[in-house]
């Protein structure tokens, strides 16, 4: 399921709860940091979806690929 929640804490909840695959989108880029927020979403989901443009650039979405 693809963002099924707002925040990484909301999906690392869910991911205890569940089995259903989960991907982070949205909430790679509200905190400000998507970097971070990669390595933040290791264990809470199974996939983060990169989307070049909303991350910045080719840059910004190779780093934050590289940190997830």
């Amino acid at each position: 399921a693809e963002q099924p929640c707002w925040t990484l804490e909301e999906l690392r909840d869910l991911r205890r709860r569940t089995r259903v695959p989960l991907a982070a989108d949205e909430s790679l880029r509200q905190g400000g940091d998507p970097v971070a927020a990669a390595r933040a979403a290791a264990g809470a989901v199974d996939r983060v979806v990169l989307k070049v443009q909303p991350l910045g650039g080719t840059a910004v979405a190779l780093k934050v690929a590289e940190a997830a």
